[in-house]
Order: structure tokens, then sequence, then C-alpha cells
């Protein structure tokens, strides 16, 4: 009998084996957890150089969506050493916020697909985003434009003004709002990779979403954007 036990003992022992390997195995094999998207943005709509021609019917800057990040800080993901958690404070599906964004590589330019919404109430807005964008050259100064031409298209939304939507949009490597295109400023932090995007764009003829209204024409749009884990294509 004891030497019964004794072999009964040592199955158990050896069979365990296998169990813990593939229990590893299935762990291993296990998909990354994959880090929700994260933006950083700060959008007016307002009068512009185009608005005493076309007529934009506000008097002023209208904050359309800003997540009060830190959006001048650094991105070490774009090439900035600087402190990691000065970055996009907004993340996917974090109370109110939903951030939804692609950034893939097509040749040596980037496909940027976002959409931005921040807040809740009268206060709510939203910002998307489409272009194809070029990466930052740090040897060039400023102005540096950051768009493929003719390719950005940008809708602002708020819940108390209403929508504008422009396809006339450009962008640049710098955090002037006021005059981007020809900003001497040039921020070399910001950029487009894989995933990533950062830069400021400017829609000078925002249209005004109701074509039955006659105000809000056009007004101009800026917006200084920043997005992280965002969907890279292939899966």
């Amino acid at each position: 009998m004891a030497h019964a036990t004794s072999n009964r003992h040592s199955f158990i022992k050896v069979a365990a084996f296998p169990i813990a390997a593939a229990v590893v195995s299935i762990l291993a094999c296990s998909d990354p957890v994959v880090p929700p998207p994260k933006a950083g943005v700060a959008s007016t709509i307002g009068p512009g150089p185009m608005a005493p021609s076309i007529g934009c019917g506000i008097n002023r800057q209208v904050v359309m969506a800003d997540t009060g990040s830190a959006i001048t800080g650094c991105n070490d993901n774009l090439g900035c050493m600087g402190d990691p958690d000065n970055g996009p404070s907004v993340e996917n599906n974090s109370g109110s916020n939903f951030v939804d964004c692609s950034v893939t590589q097509s040749g040596n330019n980037f496909a940027v697909s976002a959409l931005m919404k921040v807040g809740s109430g009268a206060d709510a807005g939203s910002i998307t985003l489409s272009g194809t964008f070029v990466p930052l050259d740090k040897k060039k100064p400023a102005p540096q434009e950051a768009d493929v031409p003719g390719t950005v298209r940008a809708v602002f939304v708020r819940a108390d003004t209403g929508g504008f939507t422009s396809t006339d949009c450009t962008a640049w490597y710098t955090n002037d709002r006021v005059s981007p295109q020809t900003s001497t400023t040039l921020n070399g932090n910001m950029g487009v990779a894989a995933g990533r995007f950062w830069a400021t764009v400017i829609c000078p003829t925002a249209k005004f979403n109701d074509p039955t209204s006659s105000a809000h024409q056009a007004c101009q749009g800026v917006a200084t954007i920043k997005l992280e884990n965002c969907n890279q294509g292939g899966g």
C-alpha cells in the first residue's frame, strides 16, 4: 500500500507541471492592455481676418472645447525629454469627456482622424479633425506648416452656439493661436508620429452649420490639439 501511495503522489506532482505551463502560455499569448486615447485641446471660434468681408456674427472669441491641460508642455513620445506627466488631461470615456482618434502612417506622411468632446451642459464643446500631416523638421525655422495643403477639415461645436465647419484649414507647429501661419516661434516638441499628433490648426472661414440662418455666416476657428495613444491601424 505504501508503494501505491508513493506512485500516486508522484503522478500528481508530474501532472501539475503541464497545467502550470499551459496557464503561463495562455497568459503570455494574451493581448497587451491598450491604453485609452488621450487628448489636450484648446479651441476657439470668433472674428478673424476674413470676418469683415464674410461676417462672423460673433464679436468675441468663444471657447469651443478646452481641456485645461498643459498643452504647451512636453510630450516624450514626440521627442521631448521633459516631464512625462505634463501632457493631455482628457482620457477617453473619463466623466463626460470622449476621445476617439487614429494616426496612421501613409508613406512619409500621417493620416489623422479625431473626435474630442469636452464638458457637459451649455459649456460642452467638441472638435472633429481630419487631414494628412507631415512630420516636424527641426532643422527648418518657423513658420513650419504641418499639413499637406488642401487635406485638413475641422468641425467646431458648442452646445449654445451651434457648429462651424471648415474645409480650408491649415496646421502649424507652433503654440501661437493668434497668427500661427506667420509665427516665428516654433515648438520643437510638436509633430506627428504613429498614434500621436500635436499641432495648431487654423480655419479662417469656418461656416455656420445651419444653412437657413443668416447669422454666424463664417468665423475663424483655431485649435491647438495634442493626441496620444491613438489607433495606428494595421489591426
